[in-house]
């Protein structure tokens, strides 16, 4: 019976990830990372010209460098599919609800190291760039991989 519970609750927090969370994310993305971003990076005088955007992600291109991939940094807005992923495993697992607080606190503090990055390469520090993809690509996975090991210890 505990099982079907779990899944349930897996269940509901997919389904107010996609309905509630996603359009939200949109939302704020849009209205407040755009903005200061674009303040940022202003008129591309630094090296660096925000191309465009979706609805989770702001392409941040340096301008001395060729359009094939290279010098192309997508700054993303946290909590998305591996907060998804983390708070989905911790409801299987039957974590305590402190985790899903250390995982949100996790994934806050990692946008906003990254914003950080972004502000340094706008100000002529473009390696930092390297410094959000870290965070986006290797950091997020693991510390909510990480999360779900601490609390299945604690159980």
């Amino acid at each position: 019976m505990k099982i079907i519970k779990r899944i349930a609750y897996s269940l509901i927090i997919i389904g107010l990830y996609f309905t509630l969370w996603r359009p939200a994310r949109a939302y704020l993305m849009e209205n407040t990372i755009v903005p200061i971003v674009t303040y940022a990076v202003g008129n591309g005088d630094n090296g660096l010209k925000f191309e465009k955007y979706n609805s989770v992600s702001i392409k941040l291109v340096q301008n001395h460098v060729s359009d094939q991939g290279n010098g192309m940094y997508l700054l993303k807005f946290p909590l998305g599919l591996f907060f998804l992923m983390g708070c989905v495993a911790l409801a299987v697992a039957g974590s305590d609800i402190k985790y899903y607080g250390w995982l949100l606190l996790v994934h806050l503090c990692c946008g906003l190291l990254s914003l950080f990055f972004v502000f340094l390469a706008a100000e002529g520090l473009t390696v930092m760039l390297n410094g959000s993809r870290f965070i986006f690509k290797i950091i997020l996975p693991i510390a909510s991989i990480a999360m779900l090991l601490f609390a299945m210890q604690d159980t």
